[in-house]
């Protein structure tokens, strides 16, 4: 209502879209039925409110809003469009309907499911350990691998399916598939988190670092962790943490030291001289000054619950920008709703 510029096609679609990376679903929706009467929606705003919906647990909107939308103004939908609403779906737990959609891709659209289509399913039957529905998913990336299409992140469809494996007790399999992994040569990114402060200084955290003084703050955060209540969801470890030992103490110290978590303690727990130690300026005060957290991939789960402890333990908001959208943490709850 306060744009010093005309609102057209453009904005009205950058904002739809800044509104669908916070997962506000309710906003977006009221951005986009704002939108001049002239203007008819694109593909791209259309993507951008039903992945709103997706982002905020309501795939049954966000396919509405995908049919309403592509008969009304007979916008023709592309890949990346019928992927949010499957990856809506596969959130959820929907497998029948990622189904349908997968084969309109094809009969109504003319278009292919690709690598993007098959992993947000297996990503989903992880989450809700449906073997068949991951085990279909992940054929299909071997297939469209071996067709020579491309495949991004083939090495974390290995992960993800080793994980699903691991935990329905399946322990053989899981190694099995982290060998084949390992022989092929295929490579899950790593995870990496920056702290990035407003003169662009840039201070980045991976698994790997380990200096004496950095293990030493990360072990007070957890311990502070502990103490506000977090449990360590070991099935957000890798395979080779969950099954080295008999029990999940591999696991759970593994967790330990993801990357977020060496950024948050090193923002939240260091002090003044340790943060010297550590090359990290020394936040004075004011929003102006405070940095911005970022993650190069989705935020697991137990990382997730464990920065919603850490706002209670330091009585703080934390933002976390993941690969998908902004994490915005206080007192206990986030922003995504948990759902993300």
């Amino acid at each position: 209502e306060t744009m010093p510029v005309e609102r057209n096609s453009t904005t009205v679609g950058i904002l739809v879209n800044a509104y669908a990376a916070f997962g506000d679903a309710e906003r977006a929706q009221q951005i986009f039925d704002g939108r001049p009467p002239a203007s008819v929606p694109t593909i791209e705003m259309l993507t951008s409110l039903v992945s709103a919906y997706a982002h905020s647990g309501n795939p049954d909107k966000a396919m509405e809003v995908f049919f309403s939308v592509i008969e009304e103004y007979n916008v023709r939908p592309n890949q990346q469009c019928c992927n949010v609403v499957i990856d809506a779906c596969a959130r959820s737990g929907d497998f029948a309907s990622t189904g349908n959609l997968l084969e309109m891709m094809q009969t109504d659209f003319g278009l292919q499911p690709n690598d993007v289509s098959y992993m947000v399913i297996l990503a989903g039957a992880k989450k809700f350990k449906n073997l068949e529905q991951g085990e279909m998913a992940f054929k299909q990336l071997q297939a469209l691998h071996t067709a020579g299409c491309k495949v991004d992140g083939l090495g974390a469809a290995y992960v993800l399916f080793a994980e699903l494996q691991g935990q329905l007790g399946n322990t053989d399999a899981a190694k099995q598939i982290e060998q084949e992994r390992r022989k092929q040569g295929f490579h899950k990114s790593q995870g990496k988190t920056s702290i990035i402060f407003p003169d662009g200084t840039q201070f980045d955290y991976t698994v790997i670092d380990t200096s004496s003084t950095l293990q030493k703050v990360l072990t007070r955060f957890n311990q502070k962790l502990t103490a506000a209540g977090h449990q360590p969801i070991t099935s957000s470890a890798t395979t080779r943490h969950q099954h080295s030992t008999g029990d999940d103490s591999s696991a759970a110290l593994s967790l330990c030291g993801h990357s977020e978590k060496k950024a948050l303690a090193v923002l939240l727990e260091a002090t003044p001289v340790e943060k010297q130690q550590l090359g990290v300026p020394v936040v004075k005060g004011g929003d102006a000054e405070l940095p911005i957290i970022v993650k190069n991939l989705r935020v697991c789960e137990d990382c997730h619950v464990a920065t919603l402890h850490a706002s209670v333990a330091y009585q703080c908001t934390i933002v976390i920008r993941d690969a998908h959208r902004f994490h915005e943490f206080s007192a206990g709850k986030c922003s995504c709703g948990d759902f993300w």
